[in-house]
């Protein structure tokens, strides 16, 4: 079974450009990403200090030393940076995103929607391609393969309205359908409390190259 963590960034109102990231975390890769995140943790604070003052990585306060790494030095924040990113690199890890410029989106037929959720579409979309790429498909099939099943973990936020209306999306992805695969219909292997087959109806705006970047994989 596979992990995907999903977070999202350009959320602030400032940045041009929001986008939903997904890291894939392979069976067998958990263990030693975990170690890795333990270690860069201490590489900030000293071992008395973490319960009380660190929850969670963030990437601008990490690089920019800010919120709970104000004060730390710009050399322990760096080499922290260099030890998440290692993980990535070592396991060879998937990194799967879907970004949207505000401005050209607002230009389309959909640009009445948040673009936060269509990033969040889209993301969700290419972790389940991601997944059944892992396996040989047959033309005019959808193949599954239990081995790759995912469950999707997204960071929390305490913004109310967007955790429902990112719960209702999701919800409306895996919403179940009959064994059978019409064209606008997505295969997605995953569910919120168990794993299901599942078919997710969706467009993928696959012809908007200039509205998003979709769905690239690392």
């Amino acid at each position: 079974m596979h992990l995907a963590f999903l977070d999202e960034t350009g959320t602030d109102g400032h940045s041009p450009i929001v986008m939903f990231g997904a890291v894939v975390i392979t069976p067998g890769a958990f263990g030693w990403v975990e170690r890795l995140h333990s270690t860069a943790i201490q590489q900030v604070f000293p071992l008395e200090e973490i319960e009380t003052k660190f929850k969670e990585f963030h990437a601008s306060e990490l690089y920019l030393g800010a919120g709970a790494f104000d004060g730390i030095k710009q050399e322990k924040r760096y080499d922290a940076i260099r030890l998440l990113l290692m993980a990535m690199q070592h396991q060879k890890l998937p990194y799967i995103y879907a970004a949207v410029d505000r401005k050209e989106f607002a230009k389309r037929p959909a640009g009445a929607a948040r673009p936060l959720d269509f990033a969040f579409r889209l993301c969700a979309l290419g972790v389940e391609d991601w997944a059944r790429n892992q396996h040989p498909q047959r033309p005019g099939a959808i193949q599954i393969d239990y081995n790759d099943q995912y469950l999707f973990i997204v960071d929390d936020t305490t913004n109310a309205e967007v955790k429902k209306q990112l719960r209702a999306s999701y919800r409306l992805l895996r919403a179940p359908r009959p064994y059978t695969s019409p064209k606008d219909n997505r295969l997605w292997q995953g569910s919120e409390a168990s794993f299901s087959r599942i078919l997710v109806r969706a467009r993928t705006f696959h012809s908007h190259s200039n509205l998003c970047v979709l769905t690239r994989s690392y």
